[in-house]
């Protein structure tokens, strides 16, 4: 959503080197930069070079994908919260009273 709103970044290329995203590696996104490697990092290179080439996602790497996709959303948000959120929640909460 947000590469078709003109915010997307490069997914397999490291930001602060503009090297090529490694599979073994761990990296970090920074707001109004894009992808940086991270020895702490949360999401894997390889998770990171699956979405880049927009192939199906692993399991284990569907975590990693959602907490890069809250990430680069939040960055843009300026802490507001997505309706969808907020509905979502709703959904929930009704769901558990009734």
């Amino acid at each position: 959503m947000l590469e078709h709103c003109g915010y997307g970044f490069d997914l397999s290329i490291d930001a602060n080197s503009g090297a090529p995203v490694q599979t073994g590696w761990r990296y970090h996104f920074v707001p109004g930069m894009g992808i940086v490697t991270a020895t702490e990092g949360f999401i894997s290179g390889a998770t990171l070079l699956t979405l880049a080439m927009r192939e199906p996602l692993q399991a284990q790497m569907l975590p990693e994908a959602k907490q890069l996709s809250r990430r680069m959303l939040d960055s843009h948000l300026s802490g507001q919260v997505l309706k969808s959120r907020e509905v979502l929640l709703a959904m929930f909460r009704y769901r558990e009273y009734h």
